[in-house]
Formats: structure tokens, sequence, C-alpha cells
């Protein structure tokens, strides 16, 4: 039986790429931080042994990578948001080469999703984005999702890792983490059909920015049949780019 070692297991991706891959034959590991609330954990009745531990604690992942041995690495665990650079890089680049490092021990197949951020603001006439856009990340979060891309490619080119590096956009679908555009206009829209608000308005914020989104279920099916593949190659998971993707993966 093969196995696959997900970290940020708990998270919105990680739960739903876990009970995806529930439905193969895959003996399937966890590792994330010590839970601290949540609402939605079910998924990990899935998870054969879970883990927890940071991914900045490289002894810890050590440990794990030697006990689990996964053929499949995928790497969710990672810092979002509006944090200081110094923080982002501890964990999704030295706490990313942590990993690397230890997958490549055993020779895992190993994904890395990237992120629209590392992008930045890209020019109408540029439109659509593809994998040959140049990246010019606008944010720290973004400039950190480079780092890992490129650490990402330096454990291919010099190591000969088997890394596939995935750059998902805007993902939602059920139980999207409730701050989060999608699901804060499903919320509002229910409560006006509950009636638990007078207004019937919907609130939200910029609405002539231009963004692509991607079914979460869509996105984990992407990463199973992406780490699968014979031949590395980097690519965009966005809605303009997903036939690309099907043609590739029919070669």
């Amino acid at each position: 039986m093969k196995k696959a070692l997900i970290t940020g297991v708990c998270g919105f991706t990680g739960g739903h790429l876990t009970e995806y891959l529930s439905k193969s034959d895959i003996e399937i590991f966890g590792l994330d931080l010590p839970l601290d609330g949540g609402s939605y954990f079910d998924h990990l009745k899935y998870v054969g042994k879970m883990y927890h531990a940071d991914i900045r604690d490289r002894n810890a992942i050590f440990k794990i990578i030697k006990a689990t041995k996964p053929h499949y690495v995928f790497h969710l665990a990672g810092l979002i948001g509006d944090n200081n650079l110094e923080s982002l890089f501890e964990t999704n680049v030295f706490g990313t080469q942590n990993v690397l490092e230890a997958a490549r021990t055993i020779d895992a197949k190993i994904l890395i999703p990237g992120s629209a951020a590392e992008y930045g603001a890209v020019p109408e006439d540029k439109l659509p984005i593809s994998e040959t856009t140049p990246l010019y990340p606008i944010n720290n979060y973004g400039i950190s999702k480079v780092a890992q891309t490129l650490l990402g490619f330096q454990y291919f080119y010099r190591y000969q890792c088997k890394i596939h590096i995935a750059r998902p956009f805007n993902i939602f679908g059920p139980r999207e983490p409730e701050n989060l555009v999608c699901s804060t206009i499903a919320q509002q829209i229910a409560k006006n059909e509950q009636k638990q608000v007078e207004s019937g308005v919907i609130h939200v914020g910029n609405i002539e920015s231009k963004r692509d989104f991607i079914d979460v279920r869509d996105v984990v099916e992407a990463y199973w049949l992406i780490i699968n593949l014979r031949t590395q190659f980097q690519y965009v998971k966005s809605s303009p780019c997903f036939k690309n993707y099907q043609n590739a993966h029919s070669r």
C-alpha cells in the first residue's frame, strides 16, 4: 500500500485532500500544529496516524518522515496573510526546506502548492496569466511563496528530487474559512434567507477587482493527478489554464 503524508492536514485544503485520498488504497499520515479549536475535523478519521509538530522544527520533521516513509508528501502547511517577512520566511521557506531535506532521504514525491500572490498586480494586457508570466509579488506573503517555489526548483535541479509545483488561485468550497470572500457572502445570503437580518443587503469589498476561483475539490483532484505525472512541470491551477492541464495530463 502506498503512503501519503499531508502537512497542514487540518486546514481547508488538507481536509478535502484527506477525504479524496481516502477513496483510494492510500495509507494517510497527517501533520499539523496541535489543535486549538476549529469546527470540522471529521476527516481525521481517515488519517492512520496524526503527528503534531511545527515544520520549523527540523528534528521533528526528520523523525516523522523517517517513521512514516511516505511515497507522497503533500506539503500544504504554511503561513498565510499579512504577516511580517521574517515569520513568513521562517515557515514558508525554511520550514519547507526541512520538509524537502527529510523527504529527499527517502526519494518521496513532493507536491508544493504556490499562490497567485507570486504574480502580484498583472496588467490587463498581460492576462490571462500563464506558467511563463513573470513573478512580481507586491506583498510579503507573495515574496515568501516565490522563494518557496525557487527552493523547490533548486531541489529538483540540484538533488533530482521529485518536486511538483502547482500554483492554485483563489480556492473556495465547502468548509471554506469564514473570513474568506465566498464564505462571507454565503453566510450573508443564508442569514438573509433565514430572516436573521432585516436589510436584505449583501456587504462586499472591492467589486472592481477580478479574480479566478477554483473549487477545492477540483484542486485536490489536480494535486493527486499532478503528483502522479511521470514528468515534472510547473502548472498554474486557475480556470483559464485548466484545459492546458488536461491536455498535459493526457499525454
